[in-house]
């Protein structure tokens, strides 16, 4: 399996892979003590805000093996947020078969409401993938949700970094900060 490394920009928080780790016991700990930290940059905070972000924290960190992410990243613009998240998944990519990179994050989606847009895309690194934006409109879903998939192919393995937004003003919002994550991805 590939090794991918992501100098993330100051506007993502890295959420950690796992707990207990070198830093904190818990999900928890973690959280709170980054929260700690935002005090210090966010203007104060009223009532809740500092538990109700601890909580939402510690819910993203622990949701990572069910999402099927084997790296979460977040970004917020305060404490009532919004909260952006953008999920990192690697994958052996040799049972795919024949597949295209396009194909395997979506070019092909049944689900979307209008031909997905794709294109080239060049990390800093120089890891040549493609970026795949789609809007979706599943089955037992009310609404349509907007998607975009950075992807790499690093040998028989794949790479994907994407988001997806049920808000389409937060989907313009965090388009241009995941374009900035995925520039800093790059295989080790």
């Amino acid at each position: 399996m590939s090794q991918v490394l992501i100098s993330h920009p100051d506007q993502w928080i890295g959420i950690p892979e796992s707990f207990p780790n070198d830093g904190w016991a818990t999900s928890e700990d973690w959280a709170r003590e980054l929260v700690e930290e935002l005090a210090t940059e966010f203007p104060p905070p009223v009532e809740d805000e500092v538990a109700t972000l601890t909580a939402a924290f510690v819910e993203v960190a622990d949701s990572r093996s069910s999402r099927g992410a084997a790296r979460i990243y977040a970004s917020i613009d305060g404490w009532s947020g919004p909260m952006y998240l953008a999920d990192l998944v690697l994958a052996g990519a040799g049972a795919e078969g024949a597949l295209s990179l396009a194909e395997l994050v979506g070019i092909d989606d049944p689900e979307a409401i209008r031909v997905p847009t794709t294109e080239e895309f060049v990390t800093e690194s120089g890891l040549s993938g493609i970026v795949v934006t789609r809007y979706v409109k599943p089955e037992n879903f009310e609404g349509v949700i907007a998607r975009i998939d950075y992807a790499w192919r690093n040998g028989n393995d794949l790479i994907r970094l994407y988001t997806a937004q049920i808000d389409f003003v937060d989907f313009e919002r965090i388009a241009p900060r995941l374009e900035q994550l995925a520039r800093a991805v790059r295989v080790v």
